[in-house]
């Protein structure tokens, strides 16, 4: 999301997707599979490291390491960071915890 014109990162999965929705066609076709992915199975990224996840895609770490500062990220573990809460939050929810 933007703040007096630096993009700030989203802080949750509903924020990073309004996001990626509203830039898809910025993105080259190998970076968007990362990010369907990220979307379909978000415990991926929660579990992965940056490699694991470009080879998952068929794309360059590096390309990860990109994507994730285009998106507003300091670096991929704070990308991935967002997935964890998420599928901690899920998991609570699952078992009546929140």
């Amino acid at each position: 999301m933007a703040q007096d014109g630096i993009l700030v990162a989203p802080r949750d999965i509903a924020e990073l997707k309004m996001l990626v929705v509203s830039r898809t066609r910025e993105f080259p076709e190998p970076l968007k599979c990362m990010l369907e992915l990220s979307f379909r199975q978000p415990d991926t990224v929660a579990f992965s490291n940056a490699s694991s996840l470009a080879a998952n895609c068929q794309i360059a770490p590096s390309s990860i390491s990109r994507m994730v500062k285009v998106l507003g990220y300091r670096s991929f573990r704070d990308f991935r960071q967002v997935y964890r809460d998420h599928v901690l939050a899920l998991s609570r929810r699952s078992h009546g915890l929140g």
